[in-house]
Parts: C-alpha cells; structure tokens; sequence
C-alpha cells in the first residue's frame, strides 16, 4: 500500500509577509489571521493553536527559483530579504516606551496584544490606569 500523504493547504490571500534568510537558506512566511493546523500538522499541534508562520527550507540552488515563484504568486507584498538577492531589507524597528503615571508599556509587552496571545501584568495596569484617568 501507498503510505498516505496530507499536505498543508495554505491559501494565498493568508501569507502577510515573506521574509528571506540566507542563512540555511529559509524563507519565512507569516500567515494572518493565523490557520487552524490541517493535514500533518494535526498531529503535532495541541488542540486550538494556530499556525501563524511557515519555514521552506529550499536548497541554495532553489532558493532563486523558489523567490522568482513567490514573486508571482504574491505580487501584492514586498519580499524582505538581503540586498544580495535583489531583495529589500526589513526596515529595522526602532524600540519604543509608552510611560504612563509610573507604568512603562514596552515593545515587548504590546507583542502580546497579537492574535492568539494573553496580556500580561503590566498591560493591564496600564491600560486600568489609563482609564481610571481619562
């Protein structure tokens, strides 16, 4: 017998971003909203998590021709990758801090706010005193 094959189907309008690495060489796609698990991936996801970004891993030799398809199928994002591959660089992010009567909302705390996450302490005692406040 044939051993069974599922492929994880991923629809085109959910890819929200492309990001290369030459590095191994990986291409990086983030999905939004977020997918249920199908296929294999069923198997090794715990119930109600989501998918919210896909590695390929193509060989160096691929890795241009596995771009070039990327391009044409998603010609609505920028590809964000090294200059060496004729890619634009993802625009570095400059940190920031919101200051609040004494409470300090960080980048990393507005993280959180992202589909599928949970506040944190610090979250909720801004916003609280926020709108105690206002």
């Amino acid at each position: 017998t044939e051993d069974e094959h599922e492929d994880l189907i991923i629809p085109i309008g959910g890819i929200s971003a492309v990001d290369v690495k030459v590095e191994g060489p990986s291409v990086i796609l983030t999905l939004s909203p977020p997918l249920a698990p199908t296929g294999f991936a069923v198997d090794f996801m715990a119930e109600g998590h989501r998918i919210s970004m896909v590695s390929l891993s193509p060989s160096p030799q691929e890795l241009r021709s596995l771009l070039a398809t990327l391009m044409s199928w998603l010609g609505h994002l920028t590809v964000h990758g090294p200059r060496s591959l004729g890619l634009v660089p993802r625009p570095v992010k400059e940190p920031f801090a919101l200051r609040f009567q004494g409470t300090v909302l960080e980048e990393r705390d507005v993280d959180l706010l992202e589909d599928e996450q949970w506040f944190n302490d610090t979250i909720m005692d801004f916003f609280l005193r926020l709108a105690i406040e206002v």
